[in-house]
């Protein structure tokens, strides 16, 4: 039986996000569409929502990973 985080993992894969791993935190999901980085559990709100990008007014998205 897959755990969450597998099932998560396998959502964003599929939705064409790549997860960037710099070997000392956690994972991070990079938007196919705007490059931006995002913490798992917001990545896959995103997909789920079929919000693969955030409004043109967010520049300053407090979600994104810099």
């Amino acid at each position: 039986m897959e755990t969450e985080s597998a099932i998560q993992r396998r959502q964003l894969e599929e939705a064409g996000w790549e997860p960037v791993e710099d070997g000392e935190g956690p994972i991070v999901w990079r938007n196919p569409k705007s490059g931006r980085l995002y913490p798992q559990e917001v990545a896959v709100k995103l997909v789920r929502s079929g919000t693969l990008q955030p409004p043109p007014s967010t520049q300053d998205d407090p979600d994104a990973v810099s």
